[in-house]
């Protein structure tokens, strides 16, 4: 290859031990190697000796690279890439509520529920029960169908009517029609709804990455954290109905959203193919 291009730590750090020369089995080479940080912030693993340049999702990301070791030159802000169908302007949100048969009346909430307890769900399912606010309610089970069951006998006992759906491959419709997301702060959902502007209820963050994915998006304003279930229906309440502070998010997760960061990143890689003496020498 003329690059290695990793997009998890634990491909990039033996690639870059290979380049050292710290597998004995392995000789030294010059091969650039690029990693792409795919969290709103860097963690130990992410930094390894032998990576030639790091790719972040944010401008903030370039100032903590360096106190690790690095110089700002290996570092490229152009945030985490996101397939080209989570460009907002392509969106006509008209024709997409009419084709998923959406009252275009009513507001939209979206749950992505990969990765939540089925427990938290049914409670979700039940806060969603006391917004009185007309809302169109979608889930995507994300082909989890032991949550598929719990969603619909919980949608019986709470008189809860609303849209389910498994795996699909135009998410990004989903999202762009979608007020709110309800979602984990997994770094790749996440750029997916700031890349649609789409402001996010945050839940069961996993200790560690995706709990500073959470800080870091309530700290830009583009999302809210919910760390009790039973104020989710409060949440949603408030955030539906439309006002300064769903424009204030909407308006700072479209701000942070980077939908061309994946053609930047094939330029970047491009470049670095055709010379890669140029970046081996940073």
């Amino acid at each position: 290859p003329d690059v290695f291009v990793a997009s998890h730590p634990l491909c990039s750090v033996p690639m870059a031990a290979v380049k050292l020369g710290a597998a004995a089995s392995e000789p030294k080479f010059r091969l650039p190697v690029v990693t792409i940080v795919t969290d709103f912030h860097v963690h130990e693993t992410w930094v390894q000796r032998g990576v030639t340049l790091y790719v972040v999702g944010h401008e903030g990301m370039t100032a903590e690279l360096p106190h690790r070791g690095l110089r700002p030159e290996q570092v490229h802000a152009m945030g985490i890439p996101v397939a080209k169908s989570f460009a907002p302007d392509a969106k006509d949100l008209a024709a997409l509520k009419a084709r998923f048969k959406l009252d275009p009346s009513k507001a939209v909430a979206l749950f992505l529920l990969k990765g939540l307890e089925s427990n938290f769900v049914e409670r979700a399912l039940f806060q969603v029960s006391l917004l009185n606010r007309p809302t169109e309610v979608l889930f995507n089970t994300a082909g989890n169908d032991a949550l598929a069951a719990v969603l619909r006998r919980a949608a019986t006992t709470y008189g809860v009517r609303a849209k389910m759906f498994g795996f699909v491959d135009n998410l990004d419709d989903y999202i762009a029609v979608a007020d709110v997301v309800t979602t984990k702060p997994g770094g790749s959902t996440s750029a997916e709804c700031l890349a649609l502007g789409t402001p996010m209820l945050l839940v069961q963050p996993i200790p560690g990455q995706e709990e500073r994915n959470a800080n870091f998006l309530v700290e830009q304003g583009a999302a809210k954290r919910v760390t009790n279930v039973l104020t989710l229906g409060a949440e949603l309440e408030v955030l539906l109905g439309g006002g300064g502070e769903m424009t204030r998010m909407r308006s700072r997760a479209k701000a942070l959203g980077r939908p061309k960061a994946a053609d930047e990143l094939a330029a970047l890689l491009i470049e670095v193919a055709a010379e890669p003496e140029k970046f081996l020498k940073l």
